[in-house]
């Protein structure tokens, strides 16, 4: 069997492993020239995950029966648009790939859904950023591209001006010539690991998101707590969230993370995706837990 992973960082080195264990090649595609994950693979291709049909040409041509990554956010999308192509299982379809990476799509399907998450406006034409943000009278607001990974060109704003500058800046960053604007809520932030069994939504881990408070603008992280403090308020509603979320992005029999803040007894989320945390969370993800409900 032969497998296509793409993305070659340190989180990939165990993915690799995993499938090297059970004598299968793998093919690792990645645009760095020498990414860490490169020693490990059979053989790589300098390319990016990003570029679907450099992908798909690399599948068909070395004939590969899956293409899989892990720890990552967009090429979850390259992921299921090739292996619809060419017939291949995937996880996930293309439209939910879609919704779990563009966040213009994701937080439509919260609000659709009544997954609670800060008030947003979507805006998807460059010419109309005006037209679409003098409504907004609330500050701070936070300014998305929809489509990047690692908070890339994700700002926080105090003003009409910087408001309107962030908004110019995340299109010139977004791929598919989208973005959102949404209110900054105040709280602790949360990163929550997930299984969606195909009966039962289990929380693994949930872990603090620390960010350096002296950056007024962007999201630097600086470390993660584990486990996180003022869980147990609040846990019930985290449980039921993760099943909201599963629900309505049909996920089944794979891993979701969270990204959430608790806000006055709430929870509201950020983002979700069809994967797990990145940031070598592997490692402690095997650990037993008092949340996963394997005693030590």
């Amino acid at each position: 069997m032969k497998v296509l992973v793409l993305a070659g960082g340190f989180d990939q080195i165990e993915l690799i492993k995993e499938i090297k264990a059970k004598g299968w090649d793998v093919i690792l595609a990645d645009y760095y020239e020498s990414p860490p994950a490169k020693a490990y693979a059979d053989k790589h291709f300098q390319i990016s995950t990003l570029d679907e049909e450099k992908v798909f040409e690399l599948a068909k041509k070395e004939r590969v029966d899956l293409i899989t990554t892990a720890c990552t956010d967009q090429a979850l999308l390259t992921m299921a648009r090739v292996s619809s192509r060419l017939g291949l299982p995937s996880y996930i379809s293309e439209e939910v790939a879609l919704r779990m990476t563009n966040k213009f799509y994701m937080k439509q399907c919260f609000k659709d859904n009544g997954i609670p998450t800060a008030d947003f406006v979507l805006i998807d034409d460059r010419a109309k950023i005006e037209d679409n943000v003098y409504g907004i009278k609330k500050f701070p607001q936070i300014v998305k591209p929809c489509d990047c990974n690692s908070s890339k060109g994700v700002t926080k704003v105090t003003g009409m001006d910087g408001l309107i500058q962030a908004a110019y800046g995340a299109f010139e960053l977004s791929r598919s010539g989208k973005i959102i604007i949404e209110e900054y809520i105040e709280g602790v932030e949360l990163s929550i690991d997930v299984w969606v069994g195909k009966d039962a939504v289990k929380i693994l881990d949930i872990s603090e998101t620390c960010k350096i408070n002296d950056n007024n603008e962007f999201f630097t992280i600086f470390r993660s707590i584990y486990p996180a403090e003022h869980v147990g308020m609040v846990e019930e509603k985290i449980k039921k969230v993760a099943e909201q979320i599963a629900e309505a992005f049909s996920l089944s029999d794979c891993p979701m993370l969270i990204q959430a803040l608790i806000h006055q007894g709430d929870v509201y989320v950020i983002e979700a995706s069809a994967r797990m945390g990145g940031g070598t969370k592997y490692k402690y993800l095997k650990l037993p837990t008092p949340i996963s409900g394997i005693k030590p």
